[in-house]
């Protein structure tokens, strides 16, 4: 089942979920990803956390392939 139609997704207190607006999403690549960002290189994160913008938590992580290629 697709992460779009899943019946559940985690949500901060304020009930934001990661297709929000109000979620920034935050990269988190490996050593090798940071030393070819360094040098102006593309880097594929190794994982994506979502923070609400107004609470500021941090509820949600993925490593799913779709999500990572959308950061690159």
């Amino acid at each position: 089942m697709p992460e779009e139609i899943s019946e559940t997704l985690p949500a901060c207190r304020c009930g934001h979920n990661r297709h929000s607006k109000a979620v920034d999403r935050e990269a988190e690549y490996s050593l090798v990803g940071w030393f070819l960002l360094s040098f102006g290189l593309t880097a594929r994160p190794k994982r994506i956390k979502f923070r609400c913008r107004e609470c500021g938590r941090l509820f949600d992580a993925t490593t799913a392939p779709e999500w990572l290629a959308r950061e690159t």
